[in-house]
């Protein structure tokens, strides 16, 4: 009973903080933690299409989760998915490999530790920003492709956020979810693919071969300025 109370107090301080601010990503990590602490057999069973995977397999026992080297990617072509990486990280002041690795073996905590360590390179592959329409637009992407409750959790405290904080901009706010699910559905599992692999190829080919459209216009480029360091 106790466990219950403080697993369900640590939950409700993490999402009251992430509505205030879903920027907050220590705080994204403690509900992920959370989640996985409690629910990690049954989440683990609703990921089975996933974790039984052939090639999830192979690169859970390859242990492939390689770091970036942001020099390296910097020196590669132009519109190659690496130099975008680059460009991504530098505009937006982020440091590769910032996400803390998850020591366990288990399959699960292997997916969560690579999504982690791949999150903004989604955000190259789709085009979307980083601002919080931007992030809730790939949680959109993420929940179609990856169907657990963390990716529901963090919509659900975005909405509410905007909700409080913009109300006028919720319906496009939504309208870009469900974008993001849509072109998830449509897209192939990228949590399958070693996508570190694909740094010399050209965005546009890569984002074609996945199965994703062309850029809109206002996603011309995948990189954004740091607007969430000038709020």
């Amino acid at each position: 009973m106790l466990d219950q109370i403080r697993f369900k107090s640590k939950m409700l301080i993490a999402f009251i903080t992430l509505v205030r601010d879903p920027r907050k990503t220590d705080r994204v990590f403690e509900l992920s933690s959370a989640l996985r602490t409690r629910f990690g057999d049954r989440a683990a069973a609703s990921l089975s299409y996933i974790l039984d995977h052939p090639a999830f397999k192979k690169n859970h026992t390859d242990e492939y989760n390689p770091r970036i080297d942001l020099s390296a990617l910097k020196l590669l072509p132009e519109g190659s998915f690496g130099r975008e990486t680059a460009n991504f990280l530098e505009r937006n002041g982020f440091e590769p490999n910032a996400f803390p690795l998850i020591g366990s073996r288990e399959p699960l905590d292997y997916l969560v530790s690579r999504l982690r360590q791949t999150h903004d390179l989604w955000h190259v592959l789709t085009g979307y920003q980083t601002d919080v329409p931007g992030e809730l637009a790939l949680q959109g992407f993420i929940l179609a492709q990856v169907r657990s409750l963390f990716p529901i959790t963090l919509i659900t405290g975005g909405m509410l956020h905007t909700l409080i904080f913009k109300p006028f901009e919720a319906v496009q706010t939504f309208e870009r979810i469900i974008e993001g699910y849509t072109r998830g559905k449509q897209c192939q599992m990228i949590a399958l693919i070693r996508l570190e692999n694909e740094w010399n190829t050209p965005l546009i080919e890569l984002r074609a071969k996945l199965g994703l459209p062309p850029l809109s216009n206002n996603e011309t480029r995948p990189v954004v300025s740091a607007e969430l360091h000038r709020q």
